[in-house]
């Protein structure tokens, strides 16, 4: 079997973080190979918008740059797609100002709020780490239909016709879905020790 020439090999999050740490810009670089297609589609996910998203892909570059170091990730992937939802939700709420934020871009949160526990502190990043395993197990246990449902809803912010229409179902099928993942993500977490 060939061997894939070093410079075609996508790099591993450690090789990446350790760019960061040494401040070689090839890291920006490389994130953007690596991660390039998940960032645009989180910040395009909750702006809607091509040049919003474009821009803010731009800022999650910058700020990854300016957070690791100190900062290393423990999941550089988790760590890129939590940065890029948050500047992109910051993003959205800068350019709404004043105005309310519809309903559609809260609705995915909204619907699943009651069942996850408050946001955590920066001090409880443990905690906030064992939430995530919790629902990480609950994913695997799921469906792969299931899981793309949940995934394209809660990350990605993908309105039910949307995810409909990329899943080949009816929207009443996708609510009905979403509302027994719900239930059974409130089982696994209250098993787990969550109070809801």
């Amino acid at each position: 079997m060939a061997r894939i020439p070093d410079k075609m090999r996508a790099m591993s999050d450690d090789e990446i973080v350790a760019l960061y740490f040494e401040r070689n810009k090839q890291a920006i670089a490389e994130t953007e190979i690596k991660f390039g297609a998940l960032i645009r589609s989180i910040c395009q996910g909750v702006l809607r918008n091509d040049l919003d998203a474009e821009e803010c892909r731009n800022d999650v570059l910058f700020k990854l740059w300016e957070r690791i170091p100190p900062i290393r990730p423990a999941s550089l992937a988790a760590f890129v797609s939590k940065l890029a939802r948050e500047l992109a939700i910051s993003r959205y709420r800068e350019k709404t100002a004043g105005r309310l934020i519809p309903q559609a871009l809260t609705a995915s949160l909204d619907e699943i709020e009651e069942v996850i526990p408050s946001a955590l502190s920066v001090e409880e990043e443990a905690d906030a780490r064992a939430l995530a395993d919790v629902i990480n197990g609950f994913l695997k246990r799921e469906r792969k239909t299931s899981r793309l449902i949940f995934v394209n809803r809660y990350f990605y912010n993908e309105p039910v016709s949307g995810i409909a229409e990329i899943l080949g179902m009816n929207e009443r099928a996708v609510y009905r879905e979403l509302i027994r993942q719900k239930e059974r993500l409130a089982k696994a977490l209250m098993k787990e020790g969550y109070e809801l």
